[in-house]
């Protein structure tokens, strides 16, 4: 991720922080699921990939504004699902915690107050996050039926050679 990092290459970097908080399930085991990153580094992950999130969001909007179309992203849809799951465990624990409940009800903390204080601890801001999450999905989706259609497209073109050449 470093050299990626260094390389300004968003597409590695990507791809290594989805294979960091991704789950997978051991298929030499027992079939249980692991995530290669331990707790402690998802937040600096999902860091990471806000970067990479807000990079290509500030490219689209350069390109919609030179009337180009853009139809690629760095993370595909399961990459953007990863995040998103890692994300919201993120959020949910930090928020939810038995500590930080208890905490709240003996002094008298509402909700917003709650919310505030777990946000404080993530190296980025939530709304942020979840608004350049959004986008990337967004992107992805784009980026995915791009590709699907000019794959059908390259298909037809193959039928209609073979096609052809059965002919002659």
């Amino acid at each position: 991720i470093a050299d990626a990092t260094v390389a300004n290459n968003n597409g590695v970097i990507a791809q290594n922080v989805v294979n960091c908080l991704d789950e997978r399930v051991d298929a030499e085991g027992d079939g249980s699921v692991k995530i290669l990153a331990p707790p402690s580094m998802h937040a600096n992950l999902l860091s990471l990939a806000l970067d990479v999130l807000e990079k290509e969001n500030a490219e689209v909007d350069g390109t919609v504004a030179a009337q180009e179309p853009r139809s690629s992203s760095s993370f595909e849809v399961n990459g953007i699902q990863a995040l998103m799951a890692r994300f919201a465990q993120l959020t949910f624990n930090a928020t939810l915690s038995p500590e930080m409940m208890r905490d709240s009800s003996l002094g008298g903390k509402n909700v917003s107050t709650l919310l505030a204080e777990s946000s404080a601890k993530l190296p980025f801001e939530e709304q942020r996050m979840r608004k350049e999450l959004c986008n990337g999905l967004m992107r992805a989706f784009v980026s995915e039926n791009a590709k699907r259609k000019k794959d059908a497209s390259d298909t037809q073109r193959l039928d209609a050679g073979i096609g052809r050449q059965v002919d002659l």
